[in-house]
């Protein structure tokens, strides 16, 4: 067997096996609201809501920083301002950081994925993970200049992935015009996770994303990415990335529940050590106030959340696959969302013939278990899906971080991308 086929084997039966969420099982079909069903004025009020008079692009850039305004050219229709690559070519680069996480005294050291808008027009393209050919990306291009301070997306790769994992989404994201930083979790990527994964990790994570925030901020005078990212930042995340992104976004842990839990049973990953083990560290959660916008995708963990819903403040898009075995709606999704509906800002596009490996890049490398769970005939054709999943994100964390109304026809179902997808609208 050829290296790179067996290193991408070896890869993606990672992400099924050690997946943090349900062991498998049909999903149920969303119980959620049509696009078409959603009165109009309801979902102005909801947009309204989830913009706030205030958030214009001028004053999310914060008292000293104006974010750029980098909304595709005016000829372009609304619609292919949201699906098509955006008005810049792509750069990236990677580094390291270093810090001490909470509850530890040794250092944890993450590998660091950036992604950035460059005017260059060629350069050396990237192999992320020595598995993905990147055609579209120049490493270590020069980015822009003269735009202003960016909005920021930071991303959380799945269980047993990696920094890299979908890159369709971080790409796209960064032509038009974001800030896009990522991380290796270590002890939790395709190269060094271990059949029997350090419990830490649920802890691990969601400081792991403060870190990078914390890098990314302090970026030196000498560094060619400083002065770039502005202090509007979002958060997304795959699996037990879409986890992570939960706790960062604030949603609390139900400790005393998962405590009589664990007296019986067990949860993947050693999750019920970790709690017991760092009970105080769970119980104080995660959250990052800085972080202002949150798109988990294909979400694993809920279980750990139940009764901690209301303590999000961030407006969340979440994106399910109702066909998704490795965390299925009726166990992750559909709890998620059934605890989030009531709340004006959040989202949902639920598809429904994705699967859990819908939501990365799995499907390029053709090989392994994500055709039993998100590629393949069965499913919704990989394009067609990361067009759609690029488009409402981008239209989300305009509105939301921005002020952007460019991308509410989309958001409130006016224009549709996608007939796979069913959208839902939290209350008004």
């Amino acid at each position: 067997m050829q290296p790179r086929l067996a290193t991408a084997l070896v890869f993606l039966a990672s992400l099924a096996v050690a997946a943090c969420g349900s062991d498998g099982g049909t999903s149920a079909g969303t119980d959620t609201l049509g696009a078409d069903a959603v009165a109009s004025d309801a979902v102005d009020d909801a947009v309204d809501d989830a913009s706030g008079e205030d958030a214009t692009a001028e004053d999310t850039g914060g008292d000293d920083t104006a974010v750029a305004d980098t909304t595709a050219a005016d000829t372009t229709t609304p619609l292919e301002a949201f699906t098509a690559p955006g008005p810049y070519n792509v750069g990236y680069r990677t580094e390291t950081l270093t810090y001490t996480p909470a509850g530890d005294t040794e250092e944890r050291t993450l590998r660091v994925a950036y992604w950035y808008p460059t005017r260059d027009t060629e350069g050396d393209n990237p192999l992320y993970a020595g598995l993905l050919a990147a055609p579209g990306a120049f490493v270590d291009a020069a980015p822009v200049a003269d735009v202003g301070a960016l909005p920021v997306l930071l991303f959380s790769h799945g269980n047993g992935g990696f920094a890299e994992q979908s890159s369709f989404f971080t790409e796209f994201l960064a032509s038009h015009g974001f800030f896009v930083a990522a991380v290796d979790h270590t002890t939790n990527t395709f190269i060094d996770i271990q059949n029997d994964a350090d419990p830490r990790i649920f802890r691990w994570r969601p400081q792991d994303i403060s870190a990078l925030l914390d890098h990314v901020e302090a970026l030196p005078a000498e560094h060619p990415l400083h002065g770039l990212p502005s202090d509007a930042v979002a958060l997304a995340g795959h699996s037990f990335g879409g986890y992570t992104t939960f706790a960062v976004g604030g949603v609390g842990f139900g400790v005393d529940l998962m405590l009589a839990y664990c007296q019986a049973n067990e949860l993947p990953n050693g999750a019920c050590e970790t709690v017991a083990d760092d009970e105080a560290l769970y119980r104080a959660g995660f959250y990052d106030a800085r972080i202002s916008a949150l798109v988990p995708m294909a979400p694993a963990g809920m279980l750990l959340f139940t009764g901690g819903f209301d303590t999000i403040v961030a407006p969340m898009l979440l994106m399910t696959g109702a066909m998704d075995e490795t965390t299925p709606n009726a166990t992750e999704g559909n709890v998620a969302w059934s605890n989030l509906s009531g709340e004006a800002g959040n989202l949902r596009i639920d598809f429904a013939t994705a699967g859990h490996f819908t939501f990365s890049d799995a499907c390029e490398l053709d090989v392994g278990a994500a055709f039993e769970d998100g590629c393949g005939e069965a499913f919704l054709d990989a394009d067609a899906a990361h067009t759609a999943i690029d488009a409402y994100a981008l239209a989300f964390l305009r509105l939301q971080l921005l002020g952007d109304t460019g991308g509410v026809p989309l958001l409130d179902g006016t224009v549709s991308i996608e007939d796979d997808v069913t959208l839902s609208v939290g209350a008004p």
